[in-house]
């Protein structure tokens, strides 16, 4: 029983009063004469009136349980990931899950019980019924919206009253819980532990790219996180299957803000390398087990195939040739044309795979089997001649479909008709005709020296040292070129990596790259780099 327009206490008994008053005043001095007795009755019969009249005012409604109800439920979603191993649910140093066991038996099912049909479940990569008493925070991460769209499967056909979430709030699932499951029915959160962590250091992630190459160099990037240390710098330590390779000093702008830091690391080409970042363990931390994150680069796999077809032998093609001749991740075929014959005939004189060498015989593929059976072509000093209008456009689709890549260097690619008014000129990263000028900035430097561009400093394709400072300060001591050829402005969404200078200070493209369909495409426009190596001293590596 409840009442729905309740009245305060003082004007009941105002009104109690009042209805006292009147029938007593009522029977006082009646104007017919009346036995006590009946006197007696009639003023029983008119208080009782009168109170059940102020008993109907208040409106008294009955309450029953709702029909609705008797099929509800209310999941209790119970956090069970490792961060609820920590110690810092209250005062007494209690851990969160247990804290989180105790306030589901204790609290939450004897109050919600009372009206729902209740069932504890625990989450963390999956969904699973679980009895408080049986809690584990074991799971490797907390996934909240796949914990949800479980709850939604898991009682379809059922009405979910609402769903309470126990949680410590570190939600690591792939996905942000924000929208899952907006509208189907309401959730309630309940924290625990405190809100801000007063001292901990985190590595927050570590990711790598693949070693695509045997002894190739890759970003591994890692992030790292202070609380309660102000600005003091971070040790980050990378070890390689155990053994310290590496070991750096970040400094936080600010506590509790994330630290990216890159490791460029070169994984094992015949077993899987693992990797882990950690930080040194302060003894007044929160706690050390999130003070260390590991990663696993698998081998680099096959052997990457690449064609280099020579329009004519150059020094540069026979430096690149020996260098990716030693590489033990690359399997080379060469294609060099060396003139006509007697009957106007052009011959070529072919390296390679002998199964391979009859589909190069003409000096190119002529069909898309054999070309893309390659994963890189490179064309040194190939004018468009050079090709058939099939093999223009196989070359094309080599890149954009099957996802090649492809390096045009050499003067007579560029210079003349060259690859210009070809479809390969449509895929390059450079326009090859019409350039505005920029100066390069600040002091005069040598012609044909080379400068790196911010993207450039940044990219795999150009690292000479493990560190950028490293790799700045041997780019800069590389000697100058013979020369280059100067070509057109970048087309959007290229890439220029660096640029060379020219007699009158302009700056011109050098190296340019970017990505066309599924495959890449690059362009260099120097000549004679064979000179950055031969005219360093001897010990230069």
């Amino acid at each position: 029983m409840a009442f729905d327009a309740l009245m305060p206490w003082w004007l009941i008994a105002l009104l109690v009063m009042g209805a006292v008053g009147v029938t007593f005043r009522a029977y006082w001095r009646p104007l017919v004469p009346l036995s006590i007795g009946f006197q007696s009755v009639l003023v029983s019969l008119r208080l009782t009136v009168l109170f059940l009249l102020i008993f109907i005012l208040q409106r008294p409604v009955l309450l029953k349980p709702s029909t609705d109800r008797l099929d509800a439920i209310v999941p209790i979603l119970v956090d069970v990931s490792r961060s609820m191993r920590l110690n810092d649910a209250n005062n007494d140093g209690h851990r969160r899950i247990d804290e989180a066991a105790r306030l589901v038996e204790q609290v939450l099912l004897p109050s919600v019980g009372e009206v729902f049909d209740v069932e504890v479940l625990g989450f963390g990569e999956l969904l699973t019924p679980v009895e408080p008493m049986n809690l584990r925070a074991d799971a490797r991460q907390s996934d909240l919206r796949g914990a949800l769209r479980g709850v939604r499967e898991r009682y379809r056909g059922r009405t979910v009253a609402g769903v309470i979430v126990v949680s410590d709030g570190a939600e690591t699932g792939s996905e942000s819980a924000m929208v899952s499951g907006a509208g189907a029915f309401p959730v309630f959160a309940i924290g625990i532990g405190r809100a801000v962590i007063e001292r901990d250091r985190e590595v927050l992630d570590v990711t790598v790219g693949p070693a695509n190459l045997a002894n190739s160099v890759v970003d591994l990037n890692a992030s790292v996180v202070s609380h309660g240390f102000g600005k003091e710098p971070v040790e980050v330590r990378l070890l390689e299957d155990g053994r310290l390779v590496q070991l750096d000093w970040v400094t936080p702008a600010e506590s509790g803000a994330p630290l990216p830091i890159v490791f460029r690391v070169s994984p094992k080409s015949d077993v899987a390398t693992r990797y882990t970042v950690e930080l040194p363990v302060d003894p007044s931390e929160l706690t050390p087990d999130n003070n260390a994150r590991r990663v696993l680069v698998p081998p680099s796999g096959r052997l990457r195939r690449v064609l280099l077809v020579e329009g004519a032998p150059g020094y540069d093609h026979s430096f690149l040739k020996r260098a990716w001749l030693q590489d033990d991740g690359i399997e080379l075929d060469s294609v060099v044309l060396k003139g006509a014959n007697d009957r106007g005939q052009n011959t070529f004189y072919i390296q390679g795979d002998t199964d391979r060498m009859p589909a190069l015989s003409t000096g190119y593929p002529q069909h898309r089997p054999a070309l893309f059976f390659y994963d890189a072509v490179v064309l040194a000093n190939t004018p468009g001649d050079f090709f058939s209008p099939d093999q223009l456009n196989m070359t094309v689709d080599f890149v954009s479909k099957r996802g090649g890549g492809l390096l045009v260097f050499g003067a007579q690619a560029f210079v003349g008709r060259g690859l210009a008014s070809t479809p390969i000129e449509t895929i390059l990263p450079l326009y090859l005709a019409g350039r505005t000028t920029t100066m390069a900035q600040g002091a005069v430097r040598e012609p044909n020296t080379v400068s790196l561009t911010a993207d450039g400093a940044n990219h795999g394709l150009m690292r000479l040292g493990m560190t950028p400072d490293i790799n700045q300060a041997r780019w800069d001591a590389v000697p100058p070129l013979a020369g280059f050829v100067a070509l057109g402005d970048p087309k959007p969404g290229a890439s220029v990596l660096a640029h060379t200078v020219g007699a009158g200070g302009g700056l011109y493209p050098l190296i340019a790259v970017q990505r066309y369909g599924r495959g890449r495409t690059m362009v260099f426009t120097g000549e004679a780099s064979w000179r950055w190596k031969m005219l360093l001293p001897s010990d230069d590596d």
